[in-house]
């Protein structure tokens, strides 16, 4: 399916953004203080800007985030505690972009 350039170029502009609050929010990987590693969530991108466009709820991206850390990431969590709070703080930030 091809995007419109329309939301291809939506998608671009709040892309970085998308990237920020997954790293500072979310991030799983630990990869925040290293620079060089701040596409490591690329590939999850496209996927929650189209959640994001569904008007999924904070609820449903949360568990989509942990759906990755189960499924794409190796498994459980060490803490899943924390790690779900990771996960609804990112929700809420990317929630709170206006698509």
């Amino acid at each position: 399916m091809t995007m419109s350039k329309k939301r291809q170029q939506r998608f671009e502009e709040v892309r970085p953004l998308i990237r920020r609050i997954l790293v500072r929010h979310w991030d799983p990987l630990d990869v925040s203080d290293t620079p060089e590693a701040s596409d490591e969530y690329h590939a999850y991108e496209f996927r929650i800007f189209e959640r994001l466009e569904s008007d999924d709820s904070v609820a449903d991206i949360a568990r989509y985030l942990r759906q990755i850390e189960r499924s794409a990431m190796g498994g459980p969590p060490v803490d899943p505690n924390a790690d779900a709070d990771a996960a609804h703080a990112a929700a809420v930030e990317l929630c709170r972009i206006d698509i």
